[in-house]
C-alpha cells in the first residue's frame, strides 16, 4: 500500500504544480492583455498616450484616416508579442485593429505596469 501511495503521489503533485503554475502565469498574461487593450483603446479615444513617441502617433493617425470612414467602429484584438522583457523598440504584445472585420492597422506595443511608461512602439500594415 505504501509503496502504491509513494508510485502515485509524487506524479500527481507534479501534475497539481504543473496546472497551478500554468493557470497564475496565464492569467497574468490576461491582465497585461486587457491593460494593453484598454491602453491602445485610450489612445485611439485621444486619451492619454503613455510614453509612445509623436512620430508614431502621427503615422497612426495617418493610417487610420486612410482605411476609415469617421464613425466607424474599430475592433481590437491584442497577441503576445516578442515575448519576454520588453526594452524600448520590443514589443511585449501586437494589437490588430480590425474595421469591418479586415485587418487594418497593426500596432506593436509595449506592456508596462506604470500607464504613463506603457507605449505604442511600432505601427505597421497587416500581410507586411
Amino acid at each position: 500500500m505504501r509503496l502504491l501511495l509513494r508510485r502515485l503521489l509524487f506524479p500527481i503533485a507534479i501534475v497539481v504544480i504543473a496546472a497551478a503554475i500554468m493557470f497564475f502565469s496565464r492569467r497574468g498574461t490576461d491582465v497585461q492583455r486587457s491593460s494593453v487593450g484598454a491602453f491602445v483603446s485610450s489612445v485611439l479615444g485621444g486619451g492619454p498616450t503613455g510614453s509612445t513617441d509623436r512620430l508614431i502617433m502621427t503615422e497612426l493617425q495617418r493610417r487610420l484616416q486612410t482605411v476609415m470612414q469617421p464613425g466607424e467602429a474599430i475592433e481590437i484584438e491584442v497577441r503576445d508579442g516578442d515575448g519576454g522583457p520588453a526594452p524600448d523598440g520590443a514589443a511585449s504584445h501586437v494589437v490588430m485593429l480590425r474595421v469591418k472585420g479586415l485587418a487594418a492597422v497593426g500596432l506593436r506595443c509595449r506592456y508596462d505596469s506604470d500607464p504613463t511608461r506603457m507605449a505604442i512602439v511600432g505601427v505597421f500594415e497587416p500581410g507586411s
